[in-house]
């Protein structure tokens, strides 16, 4: 059976709405199923993602609708993130990473919170400090 028909069937979705799911006609995806034509490109990528994840598939269905798209104001060449500069490409490219790792939870970012990004890069965390903290939280709980 062809493989985009049976992920739509593992998800028990009508043609319809798995198109929509997908951002493309309901045309398209009978020409994908009956093998007359195949996907590629980013619908490719995208099929080959939920059809070996529940969870991808579960993420896709919480982005229904363009309103729902969130896109993070950046400028890789001024190494900014929301009008907030950073000092260089290596903390520019590990901010980006995190707060889009966090998108897909549903996290909006703050210009304060890429703010933190910025302090957090220009003093490095020492392991030794987060242990003192974890520690002394620690004792205050069961000492209390």
């Amino acid at each position: 059976m062809n493989q985009v028909k049976v992920i739509r069937q593992r998800y028990q979705m009508k043609r319809p709405d798995f198109a929509a799911l997908l951002g493309v006609s309901v045309r398209t995806l009978e020409g994908w199923e009956s093998g007359r034509f195949t996907p590629s490109g980013a619908a490719k990528k995208l099929l080959q993602v939920i059809g070996a994840s529940h969870e991808a598939f579960a993420q896709l269905q919480r982005f229904k609708g363009e309103s729902q798209m969130i896109e993070l104001e950046r400028d890789p060449e001024a190494l900014t993130i929301m009008g907030v500069p950073f000092a260089s490409p290596k903390a520019y490219q590990a901010a980006v990473n995190a707060i889009a790792n966090n998108m897909f939870e549903g996290y909006v970012p703050t210009v304060e919170d890429v703010r933190h990004l910025v302090d957090d890069a220009q003093s490095p965390i020492d392991p030794r400090e987060i242990l003192k903290q974890v520690e002394a939280e620690e004792h205050v709980v069961t000492h209390d």
